[in-house]
């Protein structure tokens, strides 16, 4: 929990989202995993569930992709809070 705490503070940190979900899933294999999702009021699903009632593929039509420049550039940043 320290290490997701350490996550999570470096994301809001970097990012300065308006809001943090922190999801603990262990879809079909016997394993846990989190995802630490930033959220913004501009976000589309601004007060709903990430996942909950969205056609699976739908994702894609709000998907940011970044240039790897920015991309590298962002995992820099995020790095440099842990």
């Amino acid at each position: 929990m320290a290490d997701l705490r350490q996550a999570g503070r470096a994301l809001q940190t970097a990012l300065q989202p308006d809001h943090m979900n922190y999801e603990c899933l262990g879809n079909s294999g016997p394993h846990l995993h989190w995802h630490l999702i930033p959220r913004y009021v501009d976000d589309p699903r601004w007060g709903q569930p990430v996942w909950e009632g969205w056609p699976r593929n739908e994702f894609t039509l709000h998907r940011v992709t970044l240039e790897d420049r920015a991309d590298a550039d962002l995992v820099a940043l995020i790095r440099s809070h842990l």
